[in-house]
């Protein structure tokens, strides 16, 4: 889980998960660790405490990756420790992802008559955000509906095995946004209804900048399907513009009247603009996706730093 100057919360998850795993039989068996990966760019002096505790590993960034890409970078990273039969969840570190949701999201994985792979995700049914946060939000999930043809309602807060996880991990959409490449893949998805908790301490850094930024990512991966719905899209526009205009020529030699007005021509206008603008908007998400991925595939090829 992602950690950005934010340990003490981290510490405060971490106790929280260990009580409620204490009360599912079904889990204690299993010996959970925890993955911290440092995404203030190894600037924190207090995640140099952690190393004290023996269930906590830590993975470190070069550089400020955001929640998303450090989740992605900490996978990656401990690949090769995942054994295929390991329940791996993936999660905040601020406790809005709410630790007694994890034996819930856990539950269809230890009930899983065969070795099915598949991903467990928290379906949020509530979020406790400002009002402002809420009405953007509100049609950040209505552009991705429309654009896309997926309801966004899930985040970071997923369960999987470890099987599944080191099969899917390297896919390269995930260089671009972990949490909607989770429902992109071509893998079943079984979805557990969760709220979104408070924050532990202090308040989200978020701000709208880093909002587009983030709605950017999480469309990226989805840019074939866009690309498809877009051109769709604009060929009905254009059939629709060249019926439009044969209709009015039509009327026009037949009864004598004017040509189109300046509304009718003002109209026609603003249809053109709609497409043009739909289309540059395709292009800056293209040209966006390609420009993160080169930026993560040289970052991979430095190699990860562990402390």
């Amino acid at each position: 889980m992602p950690v950005f100057w934010d340990t003490k919360s981290f510490l405060q998850l971490r106790s929280e998960i260990q009580k409620k795993i204490q009360y599912t039989p079904s889990l204690l068996s299993y010996r959970f660790r925890f993955c911290v990966v440092d995404d203030s760019g190894q600037q924190d002096p207090e995640i140099a405490t952690l190393h004290q505790k023996e269930d906590i590993q830590i993975v470190s960034v070069p550089y400020n990756m955001g929640h998303q890409g450090a989740i992605v970078y900490g996978l990656r990273h401990i690949k090769k420790e995942i054994q295929d039969k390991d329940l791996v969840v993936t999660m905040d570190s601020d406790g809005q992802d709410d630790p007694a949701d994890v034996p819930h999201l856990l539950e269809p994985l230890l009930q899983a008559e065969s070795p099915l792979r598949f991903v467990v995700l928290a379906k949020r049914t509530k979020r406790n955000e400002s009002l402002s946060f809420k009405v953007l939000y509100f049609f950040f999930k209505l552009m991705f509906r429309l654009l896309t043809g997926t309801i966004m309602k899930t985040g970071n807060f997923a369960a999987t095995t470890g099987e599944t996880i080191k099969s899917l991990i390297s896919h390269p959409f995930f260089d671009l946004c972990y949490s909607s490449t989770l429902l992109n893949l071509n893998i079943p998805i079984y979805f557990i209804e969760c709220e979104r908790a408070k924050r532990y301490e202090g308040q989200s850094r978020m701000n709208l900048f880093k909002l587009v930024m983030h709605g950017l990512r999480m469309m990226a991966p989805f840019s074939e399907k866009m690309t498809v719905r877009l051109l769709f899209f604009l060929s009905l526009t254009i059939i629709g513009f060249i019926l439009f205009l044969l209709t009015i020529l039509f009327v026009s030699f037949s009864s004598h009247f004017s040509l189109p007005n300046l509304t009718t021509v003002s109209f026609l206008l603003l249809l053109t603009l709609i497409g043009t603008a739909l289309t540059l908007s395709l292009l800056m998400v293209v040209l966006f996706s390609q420009s993160h991925v080169l930026g993560l595939t040289g970052l991979s090829r430095q190699g990860p730093h562990q402390n």
